[in-house]
């Protein structure tokens, strides 16, 4: 449903991760835009990184911004949600300054997303999964895989 969603706003369509490191460069060399979400468990297979995120340690995926970082694009946060009061909905954008390293990044997004949830916990759709989100911060994600600026390790 959300794939159909994306076509009927102009979206290319999805780019699935796990190998898809090609796709997003030839996407943004032919100037499009690449959205990810950022607020999910990370899966086994993807690189990840700790954060810190209401008072505590979260692992949040880390290989696009690893991609961003590389390819010196813009980075843009972006959040929606509902003023209870009115109705209308809400839209949050930061843009980030280039040249912001991966951490650098993460702490911004931690930061942006920690904003919206002291705004309005309800609304965040992700509560279901806080306890694959929230974990010890003293491990790797599950394969070990960690975002590094290493230009070697981007698939």
């Amino acid at each position: 449903m959300r794939g159909r969603f994306l076509r009927r706003i102009g979206s290319k369509g999805l780019i699935y991760t796990g190998g898809s490191g090609s796709r997003i460069r030839k996407a943004w060399a032919d100037g499009d835009s690449v959205l990810g979400m950022m607020d999910v468990p990370v899966m086994p297979t993807q690189k990840s990184m700790s954060v810190r995120l209401l008072d505590a340690q979260a692992r949040l995926p880390c290989g696009l911004l690893q991609l961003a970082a590389a390819a010196d694009v813009p980075v843009t946060l972006l959040s929606c949600g509902i003023d209870i009061e009115t109705g209308r909905r809400r839209l949050w954008i930061e843009s980030l300054p280039r040249g912001l390293d991966i951490p650098g990044i993460l702490a911004r997004y931690a930061r942006h997303l920690e904003a919206r949830l002291h705004d309005a916990p309800e609304a965040w759709h992700m509560w279901h999964e806080a306890g694959s989100i929230f974990v010890d911060g003293s491990r790797q994600g599950p394969d070990g895989a960690d975002c590094t600026p290493s230009q070697s390790s981007i698939a």
